[in-house]
């Protein structure tokens, strides 16, 4: 997925960041000090683990809409009423301009 595309679990589709059908959104905001680097769901949360089950609302309740600074690792997405865990693999071209950042990752639905 490319900075400022969306990703849609259920038809494996990318589309735009601001597509409200995306389950997953990478996008940056630049500020004073920078580009921001975001990672965005309804409901998204880095995981020290991969979970086995799907998330309760009351484990959900607290998550955020984002992500800040995504690195590889797991994150529980939950998105239209269903959990996935979502694997970023790899962020690659940092160093480059915003136009060729790039994520990979993998997901799994858990309900």
């Amino acid at each position: 997925m490319k900075v400022f595309e969306g990703f849609r679990f259920a038809d494996r589709t990318a589309v735009k960041s601001d597509d409200k059908s995306a389950d997953v959104r990478f996008y940056y905001q630049v500020r004073r000090a920078g580009p921001f680097v975001y990672l965005g769901a309804e409901k998204i949360k880095e995981l020290a683990a991969t979970p086995r089950a799907s998330f309760s609302p009351a484990e959900t309740a607290s998550w955020k809409d984002y992500v800040f600074a995504p690195g590889p690792g797991y994150y529980g997405v939950v998105s239209k009423g269903h959990s996935y865990i979502l694997h970023l693999e790899s962020y690659e071209n940092q160093g480059k301009a915003a136009s060729y950042w790039k994520m990979n990752f993998s997901w799994k639905q858990l309900d």
